[in-house]
């Protein structure tokens, strides 16, 4: 009678598992979140680039940021 148990809870403890991974995906698909992440403006100006045996320094400029409704 106990091995009858302990599988049934352990077939329990993987649905259970399954149905919250499932709610957790759910809840990030349905978010329209998007983050952006960007490198350290001070890092860009410091460092060189080199790209097809050419040097590059780069330098950061502001600019508005127009939203995409």
């Amino acid at each position: 009678m106990v091995i009858y148990n302990e599988n049934i809870m352990k077939i329990l403890s993987i649905i259970l598992g399954l149905l919250l991974a499932y709610i957790v995906k759910l809840a990030v698909d349905t978010r329209n979140c998007i983050i952006y992440k960007i490198p350290n403006p001070n890092k860009i100006q410091r460092n060189i680039y080199k790209s097809n045996n050419k040097c590059y320094k780069l330098k950061t400029e502001e600019s508005e940021c127009k939203l995409n409704i």
